[in-house]
């Protein structure tokens, strides 16, 4: 859908694009609650007592071409999924969906 300057909806500003974020978690959210599958719903209520696995990756790229703020607001992203995610226990035949 184009509007004029703007490439879809959520580029008309904040609002649009916070109306545009819900219905895509709505979308989502009814796609799942219809699946046959089981979604990993249940969180920790203490910390693990073994740590499986464990993955560190450098998440800022630097040099040419690369935008900073790009990267930052990739961190910032990233903290927030893992916030959503901690503790979350995924349990054989369990799909994880975020």
């Amino acid at each position: 859908m184009k509007f004029g300057k703007y490439q879809h909806f959520s580029d008309l500003g904040d609002f649009a694009y916070m109306l545009s974020a819900r219905k895509e978690m709505l979308r989502r959210g009814l796609k799942n609650l219809c699946s046959k599958e089981t979604f990993a719903r249940e969180l920790a209520a203490e910390p693990l007592p073994q740590v499986i696995t464990v993955y560190s990756s450098n998440m800022i790229k630097r040099g040419p071409g690369v935008d900073p703020e790009t990267q930052k607001n990739k961190a910032v992203n990233i903290a927030i999924a893992i916030k959503n995610l901690n503790g979350l226990i995924i349990r054989p035949g369990e799909t994880f969906s975020f």
